[in-house]
């Protein structure tokens, strides 16, 4: 329900923006003011919330509201009109997402309060006949034995490994979009490099260089968000001495030499296109699979040039005297992959009984 109220209001933010009684066909000048109109109105929400007047307006209506909600809650004295109706205003102006964080909050603050607050026990009803002789009720006395006091309650709490203001914390209800844990991490550049005899005429059998590697992950209430993105790749090829073509694996229409970006450059940082990119979500905000898989993969130029590759092959193949031992390593490589594919068909009859559904999206660019 709340997943339908939350898909719902998603739907429900542009609703006012769009042209009634015509299909795109019809008026597709309406449709694109609509799309403007949509656009500009986020921007503007955006901006405004970034303002030290709407922090200021959102800090006293979250006091206000909780105030009133846990007064209303109590029940020890009824609200006001004026408060009542203050109630309805701020729930009328609040989104659904702030009103049910700030409940949340309200009632983990009610339960602290109500820590250690004895209850009055009930008062004894007395009779007509001791009325009459003039007798007042028992009270009962409150038994030493049956109270806990602060020492027993935490020995209790240490006994059971529970811990109180943990308790109180897991029942706040984080809205979805919460970000509990971020980690983000960037590379401006990298290398690879094979080189042959290092201490002698040293040859660069391959150069490998990539640029603007990042990473980063989220951790939501219910979902992880990870993405990885590479700006550019370039390969050397050391092999073929005064060759027309030294850089023989290249992204398509890329600049020879990519511009490094400092940490000022942020606005260059976003508008740079990433040759790769891969995004994985798990119980995605906005869709309706279990998982959401989004690649993206920009062409790539190669230079074929088989010496390239019969120097790679010298470049790994071992000595004469050391084949021994790899054939023995090989024996206990190929054993240890036998035991890895038995566990993967295992694994894979176990995900074809426990499926779940992905959203894929891959986007690759074609242009010659």
């Amino acid at each position: 329900m709340v997943d339908l109220f939350h898909y719902f209001i998603l739907h429900q933010e542009y609703k006012k923006f769009a042209p009634k009684g015509v299909r795109p066909k019809e008026d597709p000048r309406a449709w694109f003011k609509f799309a403007g109109n949509a656009v500009l109105s986020k921007i503007h929400d955006r901006n405004r919330r970034w303002s030290w007047g709407y922090f200021k307006e959102r800090r006293d209506d979250r006091i206000r509201y909780i105030e009133l909600f846990k007064k209303k809650k109590k029940q020890t004295e009824p609200l006001s009109p004026d408060e009542a109706k203050e109630l309805e205003k701020l729930e009328w102006k609040l989104d659904y997402e702030d009103m049910r964080f700030w409940r949340s909050l309200a009632r983990n603050q009610l339960k602290k309060e109500n820590i250690g607050v004895k209850k009055q026990p009930p008062k004894q009803k007395q009779g007509w006949v001791a009325w009459a002789w003039g007798s007042k009720p028992q009270e009962s006395e409150e038994d030493p034995d049956t109270t806990m006091t602060e020492e027993q309650r935490k020995e209790l709490y240490d006994a059971i490994e529970y811990d109180e203001k943990t308790a109180l914390a897991e029942t706040v209800d984080l809205p979805k979009e919460t970000v509990k844990m971020q980690i983000e991490a960037s590379l401006n550049t990298g290398s690879f490099t094979l080189k042959r005899d290092p201490h002698k005429n040293t040859v660069e059998v391959l150069s490998l260089y990539f640029d603007a590697f990042k990473a980063k992950f989220l951790q939501r209430p219910e979902s992880l968000f990870a993405d990885i993105s590479l700006g550019g790749l370039r390969v050397n090829d050391g092999t073929t001495p005064s060759s027309l073509f030294p850089q023989i694996v290249r992204v398509k229409d890329a600049p020879e030499k990519p511009k490094l970006l400092t940490n000022g450059d942020e606005d260059s940082e976003e508008s740079t296109d990433p040759f790769f990119q891969f995004q994985i979500e798990t119980n995605p905000l906005h869709d309706a699979g279990d998982l959401a898989v989004t690649a993206k993969l920009k062409p790539l130029e190669v230079i074929w040039n088989p010496h390239f590759l019969v120097g790679i092959v010298q470049f790994f193949k071992p000595p004469e005297r050391h084949m021994e031992s790899i054939g023995a390593l090989m024996e206990s490589a190929g054993a240890t992959v036998e035991g890895l594919r038995q566990q993967t068909r295992a694994g894979l009859e176990f995900a074809l009984e426990e499926h779940k559904t992905i959203n894929a999206k891959s986007t690759t660019d074609h242009r010659t």
